[in-house]
């Protein structure tokens, strides 16, 4: 009975370390997210679109050197908000995320939703091979995009936790 007394809290702190999750909370910019392990904050990138220029805010990790989650998040010049604008705007970003690569493949499986302004769409970096989920979703006039890009497949547990620990207050 004495050893498992000693041993029950041992396992126990090594089951919540095992589900362990790294919340980014970033009063400042409105969001948190939980990461599924240790994060960092990249250098700001300002983006200059016409007359129009954004900072852009991101924040990566890396688990076991087969997975990485980025958000990022920035501010975007007011427009009318109709369902076409906030599916453009998504679509832009889409297009944005896509031709940052040198080439893609597989581009498929997206998914547009206008009531929520959010698009979710799956593509394979031809570079490296690791299929990648991205997420991109307009709301209260700010652009956030979640990527998950792994080196076998997506893993969905991952994903669907990372992704729907996003809460903001705008």
């Amino acid at each position: 009975m004495k050893k498992l007394c000693f041993l029950l809290p041992g396992l126990l702190t090594g089951i919540s370390a095992l589900h362990a999750q790294h919340v980014l909370r970033h009063d400042s910019l409105g969001f948190s997210i939980d990461f599924p392990a240790e994060y960092q904050a990249l250098p700001p990138e300002v983006v200059e679109k016409g007359d129009a220029q954004t900072t852009v805010y991101m924040f990566m990790c890396m688990t076991e050197q087969t997975e990485v989650f980025l958000v990022s998040v920035n501010a975007l010049p007011a427009f009318e908000e109709d369902a076409e604008s906030i599916r453009s705007c998504l679509q832009g970003a889409k297009e944005g995320i896509l031709n940052g690569l040198s080439e893609t493949k597989g581009k498929s499986k997206e998914n547009f939703t206008a009531h929520t302004g959010e698009m979710t769409f799956d593509y394979v970096d031809a570079t490296t091979g690791f299929p990648t989920r991205a997420r991109v979703i307009y709301r209260g006039g700010r652009l956030v995009q979640e990527l998950c890009m792994c080196a076998d497949k997506i893993n969905e547990d991952a994903w669907k936790k990372f992704s729907a620990s996003l809460k903001t207050d705008w």
